[in-house]
């Protein structure tokens, strides 16, 4: 298996999440959240520490690419940690959950479609191989530190009501 096969494998699971997440009730919802935004950051920075490194150094027209993935990946943790620490109502948070699903698919099919198929080009399938347990091996010292709290469960933070308007009745 290579490493975009197992990048491509974990993001569906977490897609999954994504799916079951929009069912849930707003608390289980955010603890679920949780554990989606804390695995893919985790992920975000195995793929930063490993694979990403070993690209540049096979193909230093990759350059522009990789950078621009790292953007891509500072604002989705940007959009993670809005969600997670913000005093968002139920509606606003669902809606910033959205928007972040929206951009965490997006950059999964670019790795796809784009940095994959680069890839390939430049490494071998033994190669790639490796970097999918060079990935692995990293991914559970990412994890340590991609939650948003790491000693204890936190409460979901208060979250603001929707503002209402007090309309006068016309006597």
């Amino acid at each position: 298996m290579t490493v975009f096969d197992l990048l491509h494998r974990q993001q569906r699971e977490l897609d999954a999440m994504f799916d079951e997440l929009q069912l849930c009730a707003d608390d289980d919802a955010w603890y679920l959240f949780q554990t989606v935004s804390t695995r893919w950051i985790a992920m975000m920075r195995a793929e930063h520490a490993t694979v990403y490194p070993h690209l540049a150094a096979r193909d230093g027209d990759l350059h522009g690419e990789l950078r621009e993935a790292a953007r891509a990946d500072e604002e989705i943790e940007r959009g993670i940690n809005h969600a997670r620490l913000a005093p968002l109502c139920p509606l606003e948070w669902r809606e910033a959950v959205r928007d972040l699903r929206v951009r965490i698919a997006d950059r999964a099919t670019w790795e796809q479609y784009v940095l994959g198929p680069l890839a390939h080009l430049t490494m071998s399938p033994a190669e790639l191989s490796w970097l999918a347990r060079s990935y692995l091996t990293f991914q559970p010292v990412a994890l340590t530190t991609a939650a948003a709290s790491i000693t204890y469960d936190p409460a979901p933070p208060a979250r603001a009501e929707p503002p209402t308007v007090a309309i006068p009745l016309a006597s």
